[in-house]
C-alpha cells in the first residue's frame, strides 16, 4: 500500500538564500574566523553551523591554508634571492680578481690540500706491508 504524499512543489537545494550563506561562511572561515564567531554573527548556534554548513567551512580553511602556503613559499624566494645578491656582491668585492678568481676560496682550497696530504698515514709509516 503505497501513500500519495503532496510535495511542497520546490526542488531542494535551489534556495538563493542558502548559497548566499555558505558563501559568507566560507568566506568568514577563509579570514580565520573560528566557529564560535561566524556562529555569532551569523545569528545563530554554532552546533547548527557545524551541522548545515561544515562544508563550507571546511573549504574556508583549506583556502586559507593554501593562502599561507603561497605566503611561505614567496618568503623562500625572497630568502633565496637575499642569497643571490650575497653571491653577487661577494664577486664585487676586492677578494674576487678575474685572473686569480676569488683570493679567499683559493687560499682555503690550498689549506685543505695541505692538511689532507698530511693527515694521510702512507703504508711506509704505518710499518705494515701488504703483499
Amino acid at each position: 500500500m503505497s501513500r500519495n504524499r503532496q510535495t511542497s512543489g520546490k526542488r531542494t537545494g535551489t534556495d538563493r538564500r542558502s548559497s548566499r550563506i555558505h558563501r559568507r561562511v566560507k568566506e568568514m572561515a577563509a579570514q580565520g574566523l573560528v566557529e564560535d564567531q561566524i556562529a555569532l554573527r551569523l545569528g545563530s548556534d554554532k552546533n547548527q553551523l557545524r551541522r548545515r554548513y561544515i562544508d563550507s567551512i571546511k573549504a574556508g580553511r583549506d583556502a586559507k591554508a593554501a593562502e599561507k602556503a603561497e605566503a611561505e613559499a614567496a618568503e623562500l624566494s625572497k630568502s633565496e634571492q637575499a642569497r643571490l645578491d650575497a653571491i653577487k656582491k661577494s664577486f664585487d668585492s676586492c677578494w674576487y680578481s678575474k685572473e686569480t678568481g676569488n683570493l679567499i676560496l683559493a687560499a682555503l682550497t690550498a689549506l685543505r690540500k695541505r692538511s689532507n696530504g698530511a693527515s694521510r698515514p702512507t703504508a711506509a709509516a704505518d710499518g705494515s706491508q701488504r703483499g
